[in-house]
């Protein structure tokens, strides 16, 4: 780097006794020179009196040393004070609202660190903006850019002024800019969290809905060739058909809104019903006098619906009057409940359709949520249970429960995963023992193969008539209790073969010509007629045996084997305030740090390689140059203040209105002199 000329040759120092033999050195006009008698030896001796050699030039030079500690631990508070904010934010985002003691917020702790980060951040920026208005002066500069430092260094209306006046050509401009924008710190760091509503999980609580895994009526007995349903049995189904409001489920929600996050299965009865019409036999009545127009009462053909299972009990819709009446009553419906409910309806004269239906033991699964303590279950798939005589019961196993040894463990003894991938037909019956208050499990090895009967079966333990020998304890808990649905084959077939034989037994008569005809006919078969949309469609009929089997499905699923049915869980949620962070806001905060931080950094280095320029320079002119620390002190002023022959020059110079304005004409450079640095004037102001 070129060295800078000296403003010494500009300048004339003379010696001054002031009665204590000190050297005083005073600054005339720049026009002349440097007086003769003013050698550098004759500086450096003086400088050096009272004090001796110590080889490396004189004792009098000080060494370097960083001066700037304070300044770089403010420079890690500011950053520990943005992690601070980052790091709290963080920790409670998208997290309910902490109650702390004495009504303390999460923004208090976001203020307590924006002020840490604001405080920090603006003592770096008034010390290194005012140690920049020392260090520019190794060159001439204005006496007012001196003050506009100083007075940048005070604060934000200095910081506007100096970016006027520098223009952003130097390093300060820099500086205060930052002393700007740490201003607005607060207002916009109290927007990087918002306080919306949003929906939490109590982990204290769990939500409950009832599921069954095994059903066995309690009240359903036998008696000779007849079977006693319980009330509470014929009543669900009477609320399937008649009801307008389905029965509910006893959910339990503590707060209205829960979410299940697995699916859930559940014993259950399902209803399936076809359209049979193209099975229907029409039979006209006979004309036996050919008479022309055909009589009235031979419109109504005999219609008939032959059923595979029961060659013998036929179903027959027909006139029901005798031939030649002035009024024919005809049947509109005929229905019967076993061993399928089969029905045959009169759409007009000319038209008839016949459906038959079945309601059955199955399984349903589910997903759910409760929102506003209303329970929406949407059913995601359905199986048909099948019904072993043999084992009594209506039994399945689910797949989806075992690890894939277990599945091969059953392969091999005999059952056929491929058929289902999911149910298996399953003959390990399930109990519990209220005695031992245990589960138990029970399989024959009746139709195990039989080189796998040492491995599965247990000699020593033989069964009750066709079981044979009986399954050993692993075997037996291959599949664990809460994977097997089972129902007792009187539980699930006693409503086909006594309470539906009888439900759905009867008819409609259409009574003459009236418009609309008169309908006679018993309950069950005035809501066959009315299901739905009343015109005797399949989706009618379909909707009004699904309602049946919902009604009987929600009663299966409350009265489950306590030990046996476990509900489903689910979470609980409840709305409260949230912490949400809007990171966005962060950025200027981190702009801030950053800024100040390559502030800090600019000026360290370049006040290290002005200053030592600066020393460099005026120790070469031989010029006491000490390392300075000067910054944002006053004392530099007021003990190193301009030089006498300078203040000579401007002590006319009175208010701070005149110096202001004087000041943009003074040019000023930071000179070395026996006593130190000080001021001097290098020009003449106009």
């Amino acid at each position: 780097m070129q060295r800078v000329p000296s403003p010494v040759s500009q300048v004339e120092y003379s010696r001054v006794d002031d009665g204590s033999n000190a050297r005083t050195p005073e600054l005339h006009d720049g026009s002349t020179n440097l007086q003769k008698n003013y050698t550098n030896t004759n500086t450096v001796n003086k400088r050096s009196e009272g004090s001796s050699e110590d080889g490396n030039g004189f004792q009098g030079r000080q060494k370097s040393r960083y001066i700037w500690w304070l300044e770089t631990a403010c420079a890690v508070l500011v950053v520990g004070a943005l992690v601070g904010i980052i790091t709290t934010v963080n920790a409670f985002n998208n997290k309910p609202l902490p109650h702390w003691p004495y009504s303390l917020s999460i923004n208090t702790f976001i203020a307590a660190f924006t002020v840490l980060l604001k405080t920090s951040a603006g003592l770096i920026l008034a010390e290194g903006i005012s140690h920049i208005k020392w260090t520019s002066l190794k060159r001439p500069r204005s006496l007012r850019s001196f003050w506009i430092h100083d007075e940048a260094s005070r604060g934000p209306w200095g910081a506007m002024q100096l970016l006027w006046n520098d223009k952003g050509r130097h390093v300060s401009s820099l500086g205060a800019f930052i002393t700007i924008v740490i201003l607005f710190l607060e207002p916009f760091s109290q927007q990087i969290v918002t306080f919306p509503v949003c929906v939490q999980v109590e982990p204290r609580e769990t939500a409950f809905i009832p599921r069954t895994n095994f059903y066995k009526e309690e009240g359903i007995t036998v008696g000779g060739s007849s079977t006693s349903i319980p009330w509470k049995v014929r009543n669900s189904v009477n609320q399937g058909m008649f009801a307008t409001n389905k029965p509910q489920l006893d959910i339990s929600c503590q707060s209205g809104n829960c979410t299940f996050p697995n699916e859930y299965s559940s014993l259950a009865f399902c209803s399936k019903c076809e359209d049979v019409t193209a099975n229907l036999i029409q039979v006209p009545w006979p004309n036996p006098r050919n008479i022309t127009p055909v009589p009235e009462f031979a419109r109504y053909p005999k219609i008939t619906l032959k059923t595979a299972d029961t060659p013998g009990q036929n179903l027959t819709l027909e006139i029901v009057t005798a031939v030649g009446s002035v009024e024919e009553n005809r049947r509109s419906l005929v229905a019967r409940g076993f061993p399928s409910i089969d029905v045959i309806r009169a759409l007009d004269t000319k038209t008839y359709v016949a459906y038959s239906c079945k309601i059955s033991p199955c399984v349903r699964s589910y997903s759910a949520e409760i929102r506003n303590s209303l329970l929406k279950e949407t059913q995601e798939s359905e199986h048909m249970l099948p019904r072993n005589l043999m084992f009594g019961a209506y039994r399945v196993a689910d797949l989806d429960c075992l690890q894939d040894d277990k599945k091969q463990q059953l392969s091999e003894m005999g059952y056929d995963l491929a058929k289902d991938p999911r149910w298996l037909p399953y003959n390990v019956s399930v109990s519990y023992n209220v005695t031992e208050k245990r589960t138990k499990f029970r399989g024959s090895c009746q139709f195990m193969p039989k080189d796998k009967v040492d491995k599965y079966c247990d000699k020593n333990k033989p069964g009750a008539g066709a079981e044979g020998i009986l399954l050993n304890d692993d075997a037996a808990q291959i599949v664990p209790a809460e994977c097997v649905y089972s129902m007792t084959d009187i539980a699930g077939n006693a409503l086909n073969e006594n309470l539906f034989k009888d439900l759905f037994k009867g008819e409609i008569q259409e009574y003459g010509t009236r418009s609309p005809p008169a309908l006679f006919g018993n309950e069950s078969m005035m809501a066959i007629w009315h299901a739905g949309s009343g015109n005797g469609t399949l989706e009618d009929i379909s909707g009004l045996m699904k309602n049946i089997s919902d009604s009987l499905t929600t009663h299966i699923r409350q009265h489950g084997h306590a030990n046996l049915s476990q509900p489903a869980r689910g979470e609980v949620h409840y709305n409260t305030v949230c912490i949400r962070v809007q990171w966005a806001w962060l950025i200027y905060s981190g702009a801030a740090v950053v800024l100040t931080l390559l502030f800090f950094v600019w000026v360290v280095v370049q006040a290290k390689l002005d200053q030592s320029q600066l020393r460099k320079i005026w120790e070469g002119e031989g010029m006491h140059a000490p390392f300075y620390d000067f910054k944002s002190s006053a004392l530099a002023l007021l003990f190193h203040g301009l030089d006498d022959n300078s203040r000579r020059e401007l002590e006319e110079v009175g208010s701070t209105s005149e110096m202001e304005k004087i000041s943009k004409d003074v040019k000023i450079q930071l000179v070395a002199t026996e006593k130190g640095w000080k001021l001097a004037t290098v020009g003449q102001h106009e």
